[in-house]
């Protein structure tokens, strides 16, 4: 038999003593509050896309997924030197990914982008060391400076941080998201970090072309 201990256990009792609140409650939240969320978040980027001609797909509202690069990074046709996701680094993943995005879950992680650079692409250029220790000391410092964590496999992840309670003044004020309100600075903060990222990326990962 399973063993909760004291907090657990009360957590349960709790739910269970109002359980028609917290039913309505989840249900609401899943079917209004998160879908408005992810929404507005996503045309966040997809303005960022737009504005800086990059590539990619915003649509983390139907698909919990989303990636996006500048042009210069595709290589071939749907082939991509490398390219920034959208990135969860819980283990579990039992917490809901706005929970994790306002650092209000039950389990230790960020939710961010990810740098992953193309297996195929790197096995194809002998002249780089995939180990990421080999990188030059400033490169490491300069994506350091920007916020990103080195994540193993030549990927390097920086994340987004939004406030909760600025999200229920939000959702008060507008029954939604607006994706130029205040409440997804840090997501634009964030972006603005990629772009700047790009150069130092370039230089660590160069393409053919800089390599002859």
């Amino acid at each position: 038999m399973t063993q909760y201990n004291d907090m657990e256990r009360q957590a349960g009792t709790l739910i269970l003593s109002q359980l028609k609140m917290f039913n309505e409650a989840v249900v609401f939240f899943e079917r209004h509050i998160e879908p408005a969320f992810w929404k507005g978040f996503d045309q966040c980027v997809e303005h960022f896309i737009k504005t800086n001609n990059w590539l990619g797909s915003a649509k983390f509202a139907q698909k919990e997924y989303l990636w996006i690069a500048p042009a210069s990074w595709k290589t071939g046709p749907k082939q991509w030197k490398s390219w920034f996701d959208s990135y969860n680094t819980t283990k579990e993943g039992f917490d809901y990914h706005l929970s994790v995005i306002t650092q209000a879950n039950t389990e230790q992680g960020e939710f961010g982008f990810l740098f992953k650079l193309d297996s195929s692409w790197s096995g194809d250029h002998q002249k780089l060391n995939s180990d990421t220790d080999s990188i030059d000391l400033k490169y490491r410092k300069q994506l350091i400076d920007l916020g990103f964590d080195y994540q193993g496999k030549d990927s390097f992840f920086i994340p987004v941080a939004l406030k909760a309670d600025k999200l229920a003044e939000c959702w008060q004020e507008y029954g939604a998201f607006p994706e130029e309100h205040e409440i997804f600075t840090p997501l634009r903060e964030a972006l603005d970090k990629l772009l700047q990222s790009v150069e130092i990326f370039d230089a660590i990962f160069p393409t053919t072309a800089e390599l002859l």
